[in-house]
């Protein structure tokens, strides 16, 4: 049984964003986007954003990483380590890294220690192409209320629908079930704002079950192992050692659900998805596009799908 979209599921304070401009007050504005070695092209692209009045900072996960600096944007590296001893690792397990701290896991840790508060923070990765910074300030007028502002969200009532929904969506595997009980939510979130609010729940699920969920991961390894040694099925062995995390396509969505918090759906989120192949053909300038890999021809794409659609 597929899980049901969001739009037919009970999910206080859920809304359809709106794509106009209502006048609103604009208070601080922030926006973090997450790299990994951001090119020259990328730091001048993120110096526009604070042109808008945003505060820009860019997550550097490459300890290595020496590139040129701007005026209008800040430098963020936090070392794997300081993350992990906090408690912020494996949002994003995809990324095999000895201590499992992604450019995710940096960017929360800052967001929850370090940052200035603001009302909003978007955060985006380095491979979501956006032609115009403008389209961020446009979505933000009009959704100055949203905890959780995304491209989509799709709900979970039941554990038979997480097992067989969406043909097994596999992350549901690692949901810490007895401390992020059911329902569930969960969408892409390549391209999303947040509010303080919920980087305040997201610190506060950090503290209450981080050190739990890594004892008890570690207990599964170390079980895994043994499995391993006694020539278990390869099938028992993996189920034995699956680990539990807070993977950052499930926790932001279903903290919004379960705290009450309002959850905005944007059409120009809409181009964010796990996998796809853009065509410029196909593009908008005022929508976000996730994969474009290809980060060094970002700016050729910019400008030719500017000059396509010059109304925009």
């Amino acid at each position: 049984m597929a899980a049901a979209p969001l739009a037919a599921c009970p999910w206080p304070g859920q809304t359809r964003a709106m794509s106009g401009s209502p006048e609103v007050a604009n208070d601080q504005k922030a926006i973090v986007f997450l790299c990994h070695r951001p090119l020259l092209s990328q730091i001048g692209f993120y110096d526009r954003f604070a042109d808008l009045g945003y505060r820009v900072d860019v997550v550097v996960d490459d300890p290595g990483w020496d590139g040129a600096l701007s005026a209008g944007v800040r430098i963020i590296r936090h070392p794997d380590e300081r993350c992990h001893a906090a408690g912020f690792h494996h949002f994003n397990p995809a990324v095999r890294k000895s201590l499992h701290c992604s450019a995710w896991d940096k960017a929360l840790f800052h967001l929850s220690h370090n940052a200035s508060p603001s009302r909003h923070c978007w955060l985006i990765e380095d491979d979501v192409f956006l032609a115009d910074p403008a389209t961020l300030l446009k979505l933000d007028l009009a959704n100055p209320e949203a905890d959780l502002l995304v491209g989509s969200a799709r709900t979970v009532l039941h554990q038979s629908e997480a097992i067989g929904g969406e043909s097994g969506w596999p992350w549901f595997q690692g949901v810490p079930v007895g401390r992020l009980p059911l329902p569930w939510a969960h969408g892409m979130v390549c391209a999303m704002r947040i509010s303080q609010r919920m980087i305040a729940a997201v610190a506060a699920f950090v503290q209450q079950h981080s050190a739990a969920l890594e004892r008890r991961n570690a207990f599964r390894r170390r079980a895994a192992a043994v499995g391993a040694r006694l020539r278990l099925p390869q099938s028992l062995v993996e189920r034995i050692g699956r680990e539990h995390y807070p993977f950052i396509e499930f926790i932001f969505h279903t903290l919004a659900l379960h705290n009450g918090y309002q959850v905005s759906v944007a059409e120009e989120l809409s181009g964010i998805l796990w996998r796809h192949d853009w065509r410029v053909e196909e593009m908008r300038p005022d929508h976000l596009y996730h994969p474009v890999k290809a980060i060094a021809d970002h700016p050729r794409l910019r400008a030719q799908l500017l000059l396509q659609h010059p109304e925009c």
